[in-house]
């Protein structure tokens, strides 16, 4: 029981020092633009690259991926196909979870305050 006191004490302060929460958030911005993650399947066959936004930023088909007219600008196009595709599911997925935060926020009596807009503000960040 304590320790949610402890919590929303907190919290309360990083409410109140809205710079320092303005700032943390500038940080993290700037970082997950540069931060990269990649993943494969198919053992190296597909590989995408993420940023720390969750936005594809790359797309690579080994040169043994068998495609129609098979030459590199047709695995070009695949590629950003499939980038394209993949940023577009993540955007709604996005707007679905923003929308699901802002619900949340307003059970919680937060709708409108400083968290319920820094909950709400989920989505631009991703975005």
């Amino acid at each position: 029981m304590f320790d949610k006191f402890k919590s929303l004490g907190a919290l309360a302060g990083l409410m109140a020092n809205q710079e320092k929460l303005a700032a943390a958030g500038e940080r993290l911005k700037n970082n997950a633009d540069r931060m990269r993650c990649t993943g494969q399947s198919g053992n190296g066959a597909v590989k995408v690259t993420v940023n720390g936004r969750m936005r594809v930023v790359a797309v690579e088909l080994a040169s043994g991926v068998s495609l129609p007219g098979g030459d590199a600008a047709a695995r070009s196009r695949v590629a950003e196909l499939v980038r394209e595709a993949t940023n577009d599911a993540m955007t709604a997925a996005n707007q679905k979870l923003a929308s699901e935060l802002e619900k949340e926020a307003k059970e919680l009596g937060l709708g409108g305050t400083e968290l319920g807009r820094v909950l709400g503000s989920i989505s631009e960040f991703l975005g």
